[in-house]
């Protein structure tokens, strides 16, 4: 997966969305860690994440949740 267009295209349906005025969720669902991808997910303008692996290196999922808050505020 190419992170790097995946977040063209967010940009671009988010660019979308504000031109027609309307009001979406845009979700990212598959390789949502702490790391580069949610950060640049959340650059270009996606608002919802599906997190499944990227919760496993975290001894709880508070810490997991509370870490990926963070990145994305």
């Amino acid at each position: 997966r190419n992170t790097y267009l995946q977040c063209l295209k967010i940009s671009e349906l988010r660019k979308t969305t504000v031109e027609r005025n309307l009001d979406i969720d845009i979700e990212v669902d598959g390789g949502t860690k702490e790391n580069w991808t949610i950060t640049q997910c959340c650059a270009a303008k996606a608002n919802y994440f599906i997190a499944s692996s990227g919760i496993f290196p975290y001894p709880t999922l508070k810490e997991d949740c509370g870490d990926l808050r963070k990145v994305v505020k």
